[in-house]
């Protein structure tokens, strides 16, 4: 029930979250230039990267030691921690912004990364403070809290954008939002914070659990940054913009999928705990048959239809992004299992490392290689292939680790079945698509048809559909 009631009220902070960005997306698009777009989505590029080392697995580390320790102790000196983290980061960001602005052939980057290095503190601080309102049932509170800001976030996006006009603006406002969520979570959240109680050993004890997972993130995104950095090197601007256009998740599918992970990584954990391996067995099995029926479908729909939607959304200006989405969204596919969650909570983080650098390394390789020769869909494509190689190779390890065979572990037979039926039933309803209206009609009958046979197939259940025709991603069915 406790699972249940999480997951509601994070699928509401995540909408919220999806609403935003999906609305903002376009209006930064079309209100702006091409180059100016493309100066926005470096700034957030450098900022992805110099957060992730702040964060450092803290908030992540404080899903696991929460529960074993039951204390609040450990939250105290990670969230210290966490802020001596985001301080130094904060302060190197500012000291490079000049130098990495140069590097990037784009100078007017620099101020835009002195301002924004502000957020690194606080944004990190949130990470820590959100895993607290979760594993103490304060959801509801941390979505008040969060819709609240976000409210206004859009509010002062909106007058950055049509009365200054002006990028810096808006990463302004990007800058501002964390520093109020920050005040706001840390005086609504319940557990102590002792500022006096320093023991060496948790610190000691902090940092090398939490390192594994950190070094693995810092990994991750610096390989989501690489074909990114080498587009601005080799491309340009412009085509960066281009390509961050493109290279976009399909919103509600992230939303389900970070939804239930988020949900599933803490039972997961306590069930690891327990040493029950075979619920955590059907539990991720179970995911993953329920994730598949709800995800192909749409991502079939739009590689389909990318031609039409991705004008239609950030206007003609992005007409050229339509190849680089329709690679990106195969990402999607692999979206119907948390590939990390066995491997943090049975504490083999360094796995995680090892694959990170695996990752990195080949798609380096691949963007050296592909991006001279057909451009930003061969970083795309590099993005792909490595990102596949990494989740089948975390697959692997997970497989090992609950002894288990791979086939068995992912319900394969059947993700394949569920992915070949979606390619027919929507490569045949594309066929008779007439205009840019029959695109809602395609959608619609193609997810009816998909799950009835899903239901005639017993893939999902008519108590599933219910809970996601209610906007509750199959949790309920889930932990019952």
């Amino acid at each position: 029930m406790r699972v249940l009631k999480n997951s509601i009220f994070l699928i509401f902070s995540k909408t919220i979250n999806l609403v935003i960005s999906f609305l903002m997306l376009p209006i930064l698009s079309r209100e702006f230039s091409v180059t100016d777009y493309g100066i926005y989505g470096q700034s957030l590029v450098v900022h992805s990267f110099f957060l992730a080392i702040s964060a450092w697995g803290f908030g992540q580390f404080l899903y696991v030691v929460l529960e074993k320790e039951k204390g609040s102790q450990y939250f105290s000196h990670t969230l210290k921690l966490a802020s001596v983290f985001g301080i130094i980061l904060a302060l190197l960001m500012t000291g490079f912004s000049t130098i990495i602005a140069n590097w990037l052939g784009e100078p007017d980057l620099s101020i835009a990364l002195k301002v924004f290095s502000i957020s690194v503190v606080f944004s990190v601080v949130n990470t820590c403070l959100s895993s607290c309102y979760v594993y103490l049932n304060r959801t509801k509170q941390l979505i008040m809290i969060q819709a609240s800001t976000n409210f206004i976030k859009v509010i002062l996006i909106l007058i950055a954008v049509y009365n200054e006009g002006s990028i810096l603006s808006v990463i302004a406002v990007l800058t501002i939002i964390p520093v109020f969520q920050s005040v706001l979570m840390y005086f609504n959240q319940p557990l102590r914070i002792d500022f006096h109680d320093n023991v060496s050993e948790h610190y000691r004890y902090i940092l090398k659990q939490a390192s594994n997972i950190g070094f693995a993130n810092v990994l991750g995104i610096g390989f989501v940054l690489i074909d990114s950095i080498m587009i601005m090197k080799i491309l340009g601007t412009d085509v960066y913009a281009l390509y961050r256009n493109g290279a976009i998740e399909i919103p509600v599918l992230s939303t389900i999928y970070l939804s239930v992970s988020s949900s599933v990584f803490s039972e997961i954990s306590k069930l690891y705990e327990k040493r029950d391996i075979s619920k955590i067995i059907e539990l991720k099995k179970r995911v993953i048959r329920i994730l598949a029926i709800l995800i192909y479908p749409l991502v079939v729909f739009c590689i389909f239809n990318a031609d039409s939607l991705i004008p239609m959304y950030l206007s003609d200006k992005y007409k050229e992004s339509v190849f680089v989405f329709m690679i990106y969204s195969c990402l999607m596919f692999w979206r119907i299992n948390d590939f990390q969650d066995v491997i943090i909570v049975s504490e083999n983080g360094n796995k995680l490392i090892k694959n990170g650098i695996l990752i990195i390394l080949i798609n380096l390789g691949l963007n050296f290689l592909l991006i001279p020769l057909i451009g930003m869909e061969g970083a795309a494509l590099a993005t792909l292939i490595a990102n596949s190689v990494g989740f089948i190779n975390m697959s692997l390890i997970s497989s090992k680790i609950l002894k288990v065979g791979l086939i068995e572990y992912w319900n394969l037979y059947l993700v394949g079945s569920v992915f070949l039926v979606c390619v027919l039933i929507f490569g045949i309803l594309h066929s008779f698509d007439i205009s840019f209206w029959f695109l809602p009609i395609e959608l619609f009958v193609g997810y009816l048809i998909i799950l009835t046979l899903g239901l005639k197939m017993k893939i999902v259940s008519v108590d599933e559909l219910k809970v996601v025709g209610s906007r509750i991603p199959v949790i309920k069915k889930l932990f019952k």
